[in-house]
């Protein structure tokens, strides 16, 4: 009897740990590979692969999840490419808006050269005819008066 009671419990703890085991196979299976399924996806997707999708086979919950990943993924990749739609605009316009300064610049450093020239003549020219009024009388003065021959 105690023998038959030994094998019933051996039988009875065998069948636990076979049905135990298919219970554990059966949520990993459905459970937790779809979820390290998704966690690769992000990983992936987090590391700028934005092309990169979850296959949609499911109905549930983690199905909804992969639908919603992958929605997020066309989202962020729509996005990205806008980004760089807008920045290659921006680096054009600065590209633009920077010779335009230049030429204005070019146009002003002219203008301060035809300016200073301007002045320079300005100055020689006072220079030079500023003294002449003065040395007329002067030179009046200094020349001997004229000796009369008629006197």
């Amino acid at each position: 009897m105690r023998r038959q009671v030994i094998s019933t419990f051996l039988v009875a703890a065998l069948g636990s740990i076979v049905i135990l085991s298919a219970i554990t196979y059966a949520v990993t299976t459905a459970t937790i590979r779809p979820v390290g399924t998704l966690l690769t996806a992000m990983e992936r997707i987090g590391a700028g692969q934005l092309t990169y999708r979850v296959p949609e086979t499911r109905q549930d919950e983690l199905g909804q999840l992969a639908r919603s990943l992958n929605q997020m993924a066309t989202r962020l990749e729509q996005l990205t490419e806008s980004y760089r739609v807008l920045t290659t605009e921006l680096e054009r316009k600065v590209e633009q808006r920077t010779r335009e300064l230049q030429r204005a610049q070019e146009q002003l450093v002219q203008s301060e050269k035809l300016s200073s020239l301007g002045k320079l003549a300005a100055g020689v020219a006072h220079e030079i005819n500023n003294p002449m009024p003065t040395c007329w009388p002067s030179n009046f003065r200094i020349r001997p008066a004229p000796t009369n021959p008629c006197a």
